[in-house]
């Protein structure tokens, strides 16, 4: 009877075991899918990236909330939504470039 159960107990084990390592391997699957199909055509669409120049005047007086408000815009292109998990956001690059001879001293 006792040679019953830990039979019975060793092949629940087994079963459940062999449960958790296939949803284990669909879930890897699925995620491997899912970047995939996020960068699919990546190729193609960075071939259509256009390259910007912000230039600020030296005699700038414009107060930083300008900068400001021009970050919280390009929040706004992000997009949203359930399905937008499955597809690829719009890519942005900033750089803030300093140069020796163009930033003024201040004694």
């Amino acid at each position: 009877m006792i040679n019953n159960y830990s039979n019975l107990i060793q092949y629940g084990a087994i079963v459940l075991l062999g449960l958790i390592l296939v949803i284990g391997a669909l879930i890897i699957s699925w995620m491997l899918f899912v970047v995939w199909l996020r960068n699919k055509n990546r190729e193609e669409v960075s071939l259509n990236f256009v390259l910007m120049e912000i230039a600020v005047p030296k005699d700038n007086e414009v107060k930083v909330d300008a900068v400001e408000q021009m970050f919280s815009s390009l929040f706004s292109l992000k997009r949203g939504g359930f399905w937008q998990k499955y597809k690829s956001q719009q890519h942005l690059s900033l750089e803030i470039v300093g140069k020796k001879e163009h930033i003024p001293e201040f004694r």
